[in-house]
């Protein structure tokens, strides 16, 4: 934003109120480069001038390392200028005393200053008083860890949870994925996730059974110089598992036909035929697959939660015993601590 010439900002009132109304709580919203930091350490100068508050009443929050670090500066800075030009003696003294306190202030990103909370109440907060905090990579370390603890643990007791990912298609590694976005989703709380009944896809196997039927005969055998296409190579592997049966082969059966895939004419010998069969094709994975997958997936869903619920136990099981706090941790804590 810039100045309008000769009436400088339109906002100037507002950027006036913020620094003068020290009595009124303001939620601030502006783009990048608006001046947001510049007032914000404004009003905190003006905070410590007018007796309103003291140093070590100051908490200035930010996300980012950096981002504290600038802010740490230009509130030194700041502080230092207006101490320098205070002609008032009494605001002067204030100013001088918050300089000589400011180690008593907060300055930092959120992360830090949660752990600041907690390390002044452990006990409190239900940790171990000489927690230490994993940095973003250590904390990602030992989340693969915990999982290969579990999963290690999964196998040697043979746990009925491999049957039960088996019969809905699901190997245990795929959900890998679902144990950390639910690690890192751990504020949210988990909407209750009642059971759903197994779907019924025959009518959609059957549907994808007969338009196999009619493409199978047209796709060259062997191919044709030109190799083959995506859409050949996935009616070949489709072909292969309609011969079994069962719903994890539905499944798999219907995922081969799940992704666009559009023929290659050259690959074909009827490049009339390949046209329609890929317009057939289309208007099967969009009418028929996805709908009975997305059904299917309802299902699968509250099972794969339940399952890497262990696993995630396992996680917080290693962290506690070593003492560790991550990110997320040092919220939850804070705010259970702030609650209570």
């Amino acid at each position: 934003m810039s100045p309008e010439p000769g009436r400088g900002f339109p906002d100037d009132a507002d950027r006036a109120a913020i620094i003068g109304e020290l009595g009124r709580n303001f939620l601030v919203e502006a783009a990048a480069g608006t001046g947001k930091t510049t007032s914000l350490v404004d009003r905190v100068v003006a905070l410590l001038g007018s007796g309103e508050t003291t140093i070590d009443h100051v908490a200035a929050v930010t996300f980012t390392i950096k981002a504290a670090a600038e802010l740490g500066e230009r509130f030194q800075v700041a502080l230092e200028n207006e101490r320098r030009n205070e002609p008032d003696p009494v605001r002067r003294a204030r100013l001088e005393a918050a300089l000589e306190d400011r180690e008593k202030g907060f300055i930092g990103t959120i992360h830090a200053f949660c752990a600041r909370l907690i390390r002044e109440r452990p006990v409190e907060a239900g940790v171990d008083p000489g927690f230490e905090e994993l940095d973003e990579l250590e904390n990602l370390v030992v989340r693969g860890e915990a999982w290969k603890t579990w999963t290690d643990r999964v196998f040697l007791e043979r746990s009925p949870i491999l049957g039960t990912l088996a019969e809905i298609a699901l190997p245990i590694s795929s959900l890998r994925q679902t144990y950390e976005l639910h690690d890192d989703n751990r504020y949210v709380v988990d909407a209750p996730s009642p059971p759903v009944e197994q779907p019924d896809l025959s009518a959609a196997r059957t549907a994808v059974c007969e338009f196999l039927d009619r493409a199978l005969p047209h796709v060259p055998d062997p191919a044709l110089p030109g190799g083959r296409d995506r859409l050949q190579e996935k009616l070949l592997a489709a072909a292969h598992l309609r011969t079994l049966d069962g719903p994890a082969v539905t499944v798999r059966l219907l995922s081969q036909l799940e992704s666009r895939s559009n023929a290659t004419l050259k690959t074909w010998r009827d490049r009339g035929m390949a046209k329609m069969l890929a317009e057939e094709y289309d208007e099967l994975r969009t009418g028929v697959v996805a709908p009975a997958l997305t059904r299917w997936w309802e299902y699968v869903y509250p099972i794969a939660i339940e399952a890497v619920g262990p696993a995630l136990a396992e996680f917080d099981r290693l962290r506690a015993h070593r003492g560790k706090l991550n990110f997320q941790d040092l919220l939850i804590r804070a705010r259970d601590l702030l609650r209570g």
